[in-house]
């Protein structure tokens, strides 16, 4: 096969579009799935003759016909090539049977090259990283020609070929069904069969001949077209310069170009134990292996035109699904780049320019960690905010969640610097408290006064509440979350105050807040009182959805002198509320591709449904970040991972345990307001080491800037050693 002659610029001409389509679709062609073929493990050693009529070879499935290297839209192969795998503990055995009515071989000595005759050629990469494979090919008179290549020719690197190298112990024999080297008739073709030993092959690698390996083997045919001589023999067919007419070449599936030294593009062959009735098992990460291939296609192309490499690709929506939340970056210098992809468990998948695949286990340290943090742009530079994040990084963050609201053009710079920093990015925007719209879309309390107003309003003078049961409301947020959805590094949007104000407040706020609202929190037998100010909504449209809902008229009620939250229908109608436009932002976000996270009270039953309405176990969000502030709750560090077992038992999503850090720990004992308090660094490792055991996927720091040098020494002891190290 003409390998060295890869027209590589031609064909990219051929493919080049525009920079937003697709590039699963711009490459579609090399990113067709592989081939796959269950071998069968055999009692019995084949006999390599080149007959493979044996009960063995008979019980192994033959595999699809081969056909055009270059795939769709080529001429299908003029005659039938098919195969077939079996092993043992020390051979991979391969038949193959090519139709052919006229047999010809003339090479006769080992190492010439195979090719100027027609041939079958086998491919070999035992461990599947796309270097260090093998090639074999052979003729009809079983003349080998065996080469061991440390990674492919389209490599800008020069590939070190080895000729000389031997597959010692190698077996083949052929057998010819017809004559061989006579014209005079019509022959039918010509089978193989060869035994590749498995020390020959093993170099440096554990054993691949063991029962559940995947290795993968291509297999091709050259096949010159041919003019008789009048001797009989053959000669191969020339074009008008008087040079040879291009071969064909058909493979066990085609790579999408004349190149056969695209290991990527082999077939995946799986040793299996059994003597039939096996089944392919699932190949890990196909989808996001098809991603990186497809970014190392866009790679090669730019380099072919442009002569250097580009460190930012983008992606679609569907394109984002298919990484299943692997975090993917690129590395590029001059002439090298390196593809990193860390997926959600920690293990590093690397693809570099030269196509060769690693996989690093578990890159992540111990526990994931997370920080949120609001950019200040008036004090921190995005020079600045640069080198936070690489120090936070480095301390043992995976991602930040930063607080720039509904800001799309700083969004868009913070993202990029996270991106560039190698964190994780979640757009952390707030929902429910928003200014700026008509006074019909704000919520209304039990007093019958509004959000709209500011002197009206619960607690604090920003507790501006939209209505979340306003179509207005959300049509807005789920715009203004798809806008953010789109900027590029976005990794999750992160919805917060996504809920009502707090009818009950956290016991530890209390006293904070008792000179405003004068509101006498527990009853005569000690039960905690909900807030009439900032019980909302019961503006005319949320009462009338309710009465028409339940029958109930929750105005007449309270009128009648009940108390509204002995009324359960009346929290759940909100609760559900809450609920419907949650999801209903998510469903928009997820159709962009786009994952979701949120801030959340914590429980939820016993904290974030009461108090702010939260049934968030039934939200369709991909990360819940409950805000697990012991000290607003008077609890002590221990409580953080008592509460977060509830919060992690019935649900499948990830739970990210919020921790509230104290600046100030030196002197908690004088601080009577819990948001200036917080954990101290020794309660900071209680609280990690809680909510890991008790089934929290990460833990999130409120916040990292609040962190002090004996923080951050018990932090990453704990973080990067994980539990009980």
């Amino acid at each position: 096969m003409k390998r060295l002659t890869l027209l590589l610029a031609i064909f990219f001409c051929f493919c080049r579009l525009n920079a937003q389509d697709s590039i699963t679709g711009r490459y579609a062609r090399f990113l067709i799935p592989t081939e796959k073929y269950v071998a069968y493990r055999t009692a019995v050693t084949p006999k390599i003759d080149g007959v493979i009529t044996e009960k063995e070879w008979k019980n192994a499935p033959w595999t699809n016909l081969f056909t055009d290297i270059s795939g769709d839209g080529h001429p299908a192969p003029r005659f039938e090539t098919r195969a077939k795998i079996l092993w043992d503990d020390d051979y991979l055995y391969v038949a193959a049977q090519m139709e052919e009515p006229d047999v010809w071989a003339y090479i006769k000595e080992r190492d010439e090259i195979i090719y100027y005759d027609n041939d079958f050629e086998i491919f070999l990469d035992p461990d599947n990283d796309g270097k260090n494979y093998f090639e074999m090919e052979f003729n009809a008179i079983a003349t080998i020609f065996d080469l061991f290549i440390e990674h492919p020719y389209r490599s800008p690197e020069s590939s070190f070929i080895t000729i000389g190298w031997n597959a010692n112990g190698l077996k083949v024999a052929t057998h010819i069904d017809g004559t061989l080297n006579d014209n005079r008739d019509r022959d039918r073709g010509w089978t193989i069969e060869v035994a590749i030993p498995r020390k020959s092959v093993n170099d440096g690698i554990t054993n691949i001949l063991q029962a559940g390996n995947i290795i993968s083997v291509g297999f091709s045919r050259v096949e010159w077209q041919t003019d008789k001589l009048a001797d009989g023999g053959y000669s191969v067919r020339k074009n008008k310069k008087g040079g040879n007419l291009p071969e064909d070449n058909w493979t066990w599936g085609a790579t999408g170009r004349v190149a056969m030294h695209m290991p990527e593009r082999w077939g995946k062959v799986y040793l299996s134990t059994k003597k039939s009735g096996d089944v392919f098992p699932a190949l890990p990460d196909e989808d996001l292996m098809r991603i990186l291939w497809a970014m190392f296609y866009r790679e090669e192309e730019e380099f072919a035109h442009n002569h250097h490499y580009i460190n930012d690709i983008p992606l679609t929506a569907k394109e984002r699904l298919m990484t299943a939340g692997a975090d993917i970056r690129i590395e590029t210098t001059t002439n090298t780049y390196e593809i990193i992809a860390t997926k959600s468990d920690g293990e590093m998948i690397t693809l570099n320019q030269n196509g060769i695949v690693v996989r690093h286990k578990n890159t992540l340290p111990a526990i994931k960690a997370y920080g949120w943090y609001g950019w200040d742009e008036n004090k921190v530079s995005e020079d600045s905010l640069f080198n936070l994040f690489l120090e936070w990084k480095k301390h043992g963050l995976y991602g930040v969640c930063v607080n720039n609201g509904f800001d799309y053009e700083r969004i868009t710079r913070c993202a990029a610097i996270a991106f560039n920093a190698g964190l994780e990015y979640h757009a952390w925007a707030p929902s429910i408290i928003h200014g700026g719209m008509d006074s019909t879309c704000y919520t209304v309390n039990r007093l019958g006064k509004s959000a709209f107003t500011p002197e009206e309003r619960a607690y604090v003078g920003y507790y501006q509440t939209l209505d979340p049961h306003n179509p207005e409301v959300v049509r807005f947020l789920t715009d203004a979350y798809l806008k953010m959805a789109a900027i590029r590094y976005v990794d999750y949007i992160q919805l917060d105050y996504i809920r009502y104000a707090d009818v009950i407040l956290a016991e530890g706020l209390w006293a904070k807040y008792d000179h405003k609202i004068h509101h006498r929190w527990r009853d005569e037998d000690g039960n905690v009182r909900e807030y009439p100010g900032a019980d909302y909504c019961y503006c005319d449209t949320c009462c009338a959805d309710f009465l028409n809902k339940t029958g109930i008229d929750i105005r007449k009620e309270i009128a009648s002198g009940v108390d509204p939250a002995s009324i359960p229908e009346w929290a759940q109608f909100r609760c559900d509320i809450l609920t419907d436009l949650v999801n209903t932002i998510c469903d928009s976000l997820h159709a962009q591709g786009c994952k979701v996270s949120t801030d959340v009270f914590p429980g939820p039953e016993g904290y974030a449904e009461p108090m702010v309405r939260q049934q968030w176990k039934k939200w369709n969000v991909d990360m819940f970040f409950p805000m697990n502030y012991n000290d607003f709750y008077l609890e002590d560090a221990e409580w953080v991972g008592e509460i977060t077992r509830q919060e992690a038992a019935g649900t499948l999503k990830p739970v990210v345990s919020g921790l509230f850090i104290c600046h100030d720990w030196r002197n908690k004992d004088k601080i009577t307001d819990p948001e200036g308090s917080g954990l101290t660094p020794s309660e900071l490792q209680e609280a990690i080491e809680g909510s890991m055991s008790s089934g929290a996927a990460a833990i999130c720091l409120f916040t990292p800037d609040r962190m002090t040098p004996e923080h951050w020494e018990v932090f990453e002891k704990v973080v990067k050693g994980g539990i009980g190290k």
